[in-house]
């Protein structure tokens, strides 16, 4: 294979990467910690250094698209001291309110010990907190994914189009640089769907 062609690989394949690191964030969000699923999560992990690669050679596209996504990184990924207040005020509630149901729930009722109440509270308590915190951060992603989703599929688009363009101009099949996407509303695409907010993209040629 040619170094050309070699190059042309990671250079698709990178702004692929680039592009599903974002489009996620628009709503609906994913539920979970991190906006990916784990499959999606670690092929991003593998591709990083060719996003990175085409990142390097696309500063200009690039700025433009971090341009468009500035206001919803600037909110959405911070936390000030008043949102970290709320979630920190909201949890504390929570595992308060948490502890009361399960000490009278086995202290009361299921005549548990001391002991025994503080390991069931920890074993029941723990994934139903993990569930809260979750629902918390997944609330907030939708917030603001929605506020902002017109820039960032406005960033994906930039993306896409870049992409069609490549692939016409270096005679590539694009069947071999499929998208995987959350949304079915980008131009220059062909779409298959694969359950609900699950879509695989090609570039049209």
């Amino acid at each position: 294979m040619l170094s050309e062609d070699i190059r042309n690989i990671k250079m698709l394949e990178g702004l692929i990467a680039y592009l599903m690191e974002f489009e996620p964030s628009r709503p609906p969000a994913p539920i979970g910690i991190i906006p990916y699923s784990f499959s999606i999560f670690f092929e991003l992990l593998s591709k990083q250094k060719k996003r990175n690669y085409f990142v390097k050679n696309n500063s200009a596209l690039y700025q433009k698209t971090r341009e468009y996504r500035s206001l919803y990184l600037e909110n959405a990924t911070k936390f000030d001291i008043k949102d970290t207040l709320k979630i920190f005020a909201l949890l504390i509630l929570w595992v308060l309110g948490l502890g009361c149901i399960f000490i009278f729930v086995f202290g009361m009722i299921l005549n548990f010990d001391f002991f025994q109440g503080v390991l069931a509270i920890l074993v029941i308590g723990t994934p139903i907190t993990y569930l809260f915190i979750v629902w918390l951060i997944t609330r907030r992603r939708n917030y603001f994914g929605k506020k902002y989703d017109s820039d960032i599929k406005l960033a994906v688009q930039c993306l896409i189009d870049y992409g069609v363009e490549f692939v016409r101009e270096n005679d590539l099949d694009p069947m071999d640089f499929p998208l995987k996407l959350r949304h079915d509303d980008y131009d220059g695409l062909v779409y298959e769907k694969k359950g609900k907010n699950k879509f695989v993209g090609v570039f049209k040629k």
